[in-house]
């Protein structure tokens, strides 16, 4: 089996890990048109992520040799998302019954549990590993396309029922569910599947990167959101499979990959500590300032990079080897 290794894609996800911190700490709040702006780039980190999960599991089903090699991939990828789920969902017990458990009702509670979360961002692992099984059961290329084509009509329904609200049984948000990313994942999927046809190795990026920034152009409108979060993913995805980065050295880009994943996980921990350490200590408003937007950002997103910089070191010592599941 073929190791697929693209830099432009740490380059992602490092990029989207530092939006999605943005958004999360509600960056440049203060200035409300690029807030806008921000929170619309922001919106497509995490279906990117998904993007380049999906193409990264389909390369792998697609170049292996092995009798039963697409069984024992599928194994692997389920044991590592379980493993990374169950161990944040324990580290984050506090922060969970503080900021859930002791708040939403028994039927919030089932719900999340189902369908979305009972903790702020993890939703994601739960949605990585069903939707890593609907790709597997929709492998053979027919299938894959059906699914897409499902996932879509499910993206576009929801998305705009959310925002106009046409089926009144379905009013909370559908982002921090699984079947809303499918056709995200689906993307990414299909790109890797229908690589060497389409010859996404040498596909014209500049037109990408102009509808793209067309797209950004129409965001004064409510309804455009979904258009845009549909559009980041398949036409930037060309664009970073494609970046020529230098490779620096051996660990360099694992660890940006590495790092992306931690400062994903803690940065809620993070700024549920920060929010507290603020409320408590700064009644007197004689530290203002570390309420700022910026302040915030800087403080969190500094704060999570050195955490992964600390498991990254400490990983490598034979003794604390385990910390390696925590991403």
């Amino acid at each position: 089996m073929i190791k697929k290794e693209i830099l432009g894609f740490d380059l992602a996800k490092i990029l989207m890990a530092i939006l999605i911190v943005a958004a999360h700490t509600q960056f440049l709040i203060e200035w409300p048109s690029a807030r806008k702006i921000l929170s619309f780039i922001g919106a497509a980190g995490v279906p990117m992520f998904f993007a380049i999960s999906a193409y990264l599991f389909v390369s792998k089903l697609d170049n292996t040799t092995e009798i039963g090699g697409d069984k024992q991939i599928l194994f692997h990828s389920l044991k590592r998302l379980a493993i990374l789920f169950a161990i944040w969902y324990v580290l984050m017990l506090p922060m969970t019954y503080e900021r859930f458990f002791t708040k939403v009702t028994m039927k919030e509670t089932l719900y999340a549990i189902l369908f979305t979360c009972t903790f702020n961002g993890y939703w994601f692992i739960k949605a990585l590993i069903f939707n890593t099984i609907i790709i597997y059961c929709c492998r053979r290329t027919r299938w894959m396309i059906a699914a897409f084509v499902v996932s879509v009509i499910v993206f576009v329904f929801f998305s705009y029922n959310y925002i106009y609200h046409y089926w009144n049984t379905f009013t909370i948000s559908p982002y921090y569910s699984f079947y809303y990313h499918t056709c995200m994942f689906c993307i990414g999927a299909l790109y890797a599947r229908f690589e060497s046809r389409i010859h996404l190795d040498t596909l014209n990026t500049i037109p990408l990167l102009v509808i793209w920034v067309l797209l950004l152009c129409l965001m004064p409108f409510e309804w455009d959101a979904p258009i845009f979060r549909f559009g980041t993913v398949s036409l930037l995805f060309p664009v970073f499979y494609q970046m020529s980065l230098p490779k620096v050295s051996s660990s360099f880009w694992k660890n940006i990959r590495t790092s992306s994943v931690i400062i994903y996980m803690v940065q809620f921990v993070l700024i549920w500590l920060y929010d507290m350490s603020c409320n408590r200590w700064l009644q007197d408003n004689t530290l203002d300032a570390m309420q700022h937007s910026v302040v915030r950002f800087a403080i969190i997103l500094a704060a999570s990079w050195g955490v992964a910089y600390a498991i990254i070191r400490l990983e490598r010592r034979p003794r604390l080897s385990f910390l390696k599941y925590l991403h």
